[in-house]
Parts: structure tokens; C-alpha cells; sequence
């Protein structure tokens, strides 16, 4: 049995032979009426499911082959062999099958072509039994040792759920995800929560932010696609692809999403509206390198620099000034030879901070000049401070939500903590695993989420240092993002995913155990290894 998607019909098998073939029926869940039948297979069907735009129909038969037909006249499109018992669509509109020896197969759909095997964790083999697909492409099938297995359909990520059932029956999903049930023969219903949720990209995350209401989350992904979800929900609103290479998001005054892309010899900044509208393209003179926007959401900052297309010996660096509430050009900041890798504004908008390095032609390439902290009055603009950092390449750079200090880092692998001037330096952390691509203060200024190495999200308490770690991402994170209220940390990674993370508002650090992997058991369960 099925639900056709956005409709009170049901669709079931019938045992009712016509011209020596089975049908399926319609019928109304309100009323209890038949509305119509549909030609089915020549044999009994035992698992039925329909894509999520309505199209087609999937049912497998006992003997073990699936077919694939057009919902609105029956007409079937592909038959899939291979020991095939049971089937679900996927968000995407694919097919997902499991097979008598616990395959679990994607398939294209109506072509039925063949697209990926997944394979179970430590390549086990659990068995027949039930497949469902939660909203984010998680598959959920049986598993081995009382468990049942997942898959991701957007990488080779795979894991277990521990649920005590003997005989897998089969699982499913709330509309939003977030919560899954798992059932058995002779066995109580086990559910659980989605704690932290993996939202699917089609590519490497290069940049996300929230909306200004926090109600919207907005990514950006190296194929040229951003996406954004309801914070909530946590279900798709929309998605468009922009001119080029998305290096930076940012949400302006008005809920205005500004995209700053790049082709490689042409830049753009892109602003779109909520339905997902490009309203303007503002051109910029450079390849973009880094975004920053006033607290009041209305001065928007884009740092350029010299691109790859450009000649070894070019030497070029600005920050573009654009006003969201207005439409308009506020300026440009010339760098001079200097390129700015990080840009952040005061606490009240009204000083520019730019880090970054000039170079010198080498002999063969370009080497590194000096690495420097400046800072501009936005009314002009004009600059009022510089400071040398030092020998290394700056990547990032956090104000601190009251304006008393902020942080650099880079290639040097630390956190140097300054005045909120910048003049003085207050206190380095200790070199990390990696270089550091991505901090951001939350709104209460008591923890800086910084991308760690390995994947890792760590979360510093601004009061003490001490240092704690999320985990879960499977490539390296490179972008963070606090809702306004701090109770959400957004972080993209390398690995296509966008993790969301629950977080209590002011003590996040002290309660990081709370937040667990991607499902957990929503009572009797041990908190998570994931929680370090």
C-alpha cells in the first residue's frame, strides 16, 4: 500500500485478475470508495511505493523483480531484475530496492538504470527486510546484531541503529526527518530522534549563513547550487544556481540572500530575493575572497584579490562597500599590493577590520611580503590602524558580538585573540593539527566555533579556553554559522553535508554531550562516542 504524495488516495495491490494480469486499485481514504484500477504485474506484488512528485509507481512481485510504471496510464517503463524485495523511493525521485541477500541498490528512475550499490557497514550482508528513505537521502534497511543499517545516497558514509529487534519489520521517517520509528515481528516500536541533521548538498560546501530572523539557513556549494532550508523544518524551501562558483553567502536587511560568485574570469555579486529570484548582478573588479555584513544587516563587505586567470607578478587587492537596504554602491577600499583573506566589521559597523598579505615577484613565483591587520572608517572610507601579524597567510577574522576583542587566524595554525582595536595581541591558543579556515563568535560572544582538523567542529569558551568537539563530518568544515539566538551552529563541510547542531544558548560548551550523532534512541540510551 501506498499514498499518492499531496493527495487522500491510496493505492493498493488487488488480488483481482485482469487479461491474466494483476491491478492495483485507488481508492479514496476519506470515503472508502474505489476511484480506479491500474495494470500491475503478472504475479502477486508484495512492497508498493510512489515517487514524490506522483509520476511513477515502483511494486516488486514474489518473484523478486520490480517494475516501474507511468502512474497516469499504467504504462510500464522498466523492469528491474536481480532478487529485487522491496522498494522506496528517494527524495530525488530514485529508486531504492533491497534483495533477498540484503542488497541495497539505487536505481535511476524511469530509465531504471543501474546508478550505485551500497554497501553495509564493515560489508555485511544483513539480509532481506524493508528499505525506507528519510527526507535527507538516509537510507534505513535492516542490519545484523539486532540493528538496522543506513546508507547515505550522497556519500559512502554507513552506520547502524541499535534497536534491540531481533527481526527487522521496517522503519519510517516524520515528514521533517526528524523522527524515525523502527518495528519488528513480536516486538515494540523503537523510536528515535534526529539530534543533529545532515542536510544533503550536491557538492563541497564553500560558504552558509542564516537568515536575519534565524528562520532560513542558505548554502552555498562548489557546483554552483545554493540551497536553503527552513531552520525548523529542516525541509528544502528552495534552491537556484548562481552565474559561477559561490565563495560567499550572506544574509542582508530584509531576508536578501547576497551571493558572491566567481567563473574564473568574470565575478559577480548576485543578490536574491526568498522565492529564490535573482533580483541584481553588481559586477566586481576581482575574484572574491571573503564577505562580511553589518549587525543591522544593511553594509555589505566583499574582499577581492587577484585570481588564478591573472599573471603571477599581478598585485591587487579591495574591498567592495554595498549598501543591502538601499541597492547602491558605497565604494571601494584600496588595498594597494595587499590581498584581503578575512573582513569582519566593528560591533557597531562603523570600522572595516581586513587581514591579509602582499607579495613580492620571485623568481618562479610569488613569495610572501608581510601578513597585516588593518582597520578603515566605512564613512569615507579611510584608514585609522594597521598592525603586522606576521609570517603567514590569514584566513578568518571574528569580532566579537561587544566589540572588546577580536581573532585572527590562518595558515599559522593558532587563534591570536586581540584588543577589539586590534593593536594588541591578549592571548595565542596552541598550534593546532591544521591550518584554521573558519571562526565565528556566537551572539553571546561565549564560545568561538572554529573548523577543526579531520572534520571536527570545536567549540572554545571565550571565558577560559578550554576547548570541546563536535564530530560527524567525513572531509574538512569550511563553513560555520550561529542562528541570532544561538541556539543553532550550522557548519558545512568538504564532504557535501551541512550538519545543524542543536545548541543550548549560553552554555554551549558545557552541555556538548547532549548533542549526538545523527540518530540516537530517544530514551535508554548511553550518550554517544561522537560526543568527545
Amino acid at each position: 500500500m501506498a499514498w499518492l504524495p499531496g493527495t487522500g488516495t491510496v493505492l493498493a495491490s488487488r488480488r483481482e485478475i485482469v487479461d491474466g494480469r494483476f491491478s492495483l486499485g485507488r481508492w479514496d481514504a476519506e470515503s472508502g470508495t474505489a476511484t480506479g484500477t491500474l495494470p500491475a504485474g503478472d504475479v502477486t506484488g508484495s512492497d508498493l511505493s510512489v515517487s514524490p512528485d506522483g509520476r511513477y509507481l515502483a511494486e516488486s512481485d514474489i518473484d523478486r523483480k520490480a517494475e516501474i510504471r507511468r502512474l497516469s496510464d499504467g504504462k510500464l517503463m522498466a523492469t528491474l531484475t536481480g532478487g529485487i524485495a522491496f522498494v522506496a523511493f528517494a527524495p530525488d525521485g530514485t529508486l531504492v530496492t533491497t534483495s533477498e541477500q540484503g542488497d541495497v541498490i539505487q536505481w535511476a528512475v524511469p530509465s531504471g538504470k543501474r546508478l550505485r550499490d551500497l554497501t553495509a557497514e564493515a560489508g555485511t550482508t544483513p539480509g532481506p527486510g524493508r528499505v525506507t528513505v528519510a527526507p535527507d537521502g538516509t537510507v534505513i534497511s535492516t542490519g545484523v546484531r539486532r540493528t538496522a543499517s543506513l546508507y547515505s545516497l550522497t556519500g559512502d558514509g554507513t552506520g547502524e541503529l541499535d534497536t534491540g529487534i531481533g527481526a527487522f519489520g521496517g522503519a519510517a521517517t516524520s515528514a521533517n526527518g526528524q523522527i524515525a520509528v523502527v518495528t519488528g515481528r513480536d516486538a515494540p516500536t523503537v523510536v528515535f530522534r534526529r539530534q543533529s541533521s545532515w542536510l544533503n548538498t550536491d557538492g563541497g560546501v564553500l560558504d552558509l549563513a542564516f537568515s536575519p530572523d534565524g528562520a532560513r539557513l542558505a548554502a552555498g556549494s562548489d557546483t554552483g547550487e545554493v540551497r536553503v532550508w527552513d531552520t525548523a523544518t529542516r525541509e528544502l524551501i528552495t534552491e537556484f544556481r548562481t552565474a559561477g562558483e559561490p565563495r560567499g553567502v550572506v544574509y542582508g536587511a530584509g531576508g536578501v540572500l547576497a551571493v558572491a560568485t566567481t567563473t574564473g574570469t568574470s565575478w559577480g555579486l548576485e543578490l536574491w530575493d526568498g522565492t529564490g529570484k535573482r533580483e541584481r548582478t553588481v559586477p566586481l573588479s576581482r575574484e572574491p575572497r571573503d564577505m562580511a555584513v553589518t549587525a543591522d544587516g544593511n553594509l555589505l563587505a566583499v574582499a577581492v584579490g587577484a585570481s588564478l586567470a591573472d599573471p603571477v607578478e599581478s598585485e591587487y587587492g579591495a574591498v567592495h562597500l554595498y549598501d543591502l537596504g538601499q541597492r547602491r554602491d558605497r565604494g571601494v577600499v584600496d588595498l594597494g599590493k595587499q590581498t584581503a583573506y578575512a573582513v569582519a566589521f566593528s560591533a557597531d559597523g562603523t570600522v572595516l577590520h581586513t587581514a591579509g598579505v602582499a607579495y613580492e615577484p620571485g623568481f618562479d613565483t610569488r613569495q610572501r611580503l608581510w601578513s597585516e591587520l588593518r582597520s578603515w572608517r566605512v564613512d569615507g572610507p579611510r584608514e585609522i590602524g594597521g598592525q603586522l601579524l606576521g609570517d603567514y597567510q590569514p584566513l578568518d577574522l571574528a569580532v566579537a558580538p561587544d566589540g572588546s576583542s577580536m581573532v585572527v587566524t590562518g595558515t599559522s595554525r593558532v587563534l591570536d585573540v586581540r584588543s577589539g582595536d586590534g593593536s594588541r595581541s591578549l592571548w595565542t591558543s596552541k598550534p593546532q593539527l591544521d591550518q584554521i579556515d573558519r571562526i565565528v563568535f556566537a551572539p553571546d560572544g561565549r564560545t568561538l566555533a572554529v573548523n577543526g582538523a579531520n572534520g571536527d567542529v570545536q567549540l572554545w569558551d571565550t571565558r577560559d579556553w578550554s576547548v570541546l568537539r563536535l564530530q560527524g563530518h567525513g572531509a574538512g568544515v569550511v563553513g560555520l554559522a550561529y542562528t541570532p539566538d544561538g541556539r543553532v551552529l550550522a557548519s558545512g563541510g568538504a564532504d557535501s553535508l551541512v550538519g545543524v547542531w542543536p545548541l543550548e544558548p549560553a552554555v554551549a560548551v558545557r552541555n556538548l554531550c547532549l548533542i549526538d550523532g545523527p540518530l540516537r534512541r530517544a530514551e535508554g540510551a548511553e550518550v554517544s562516542p561522537l560526543c568527545a
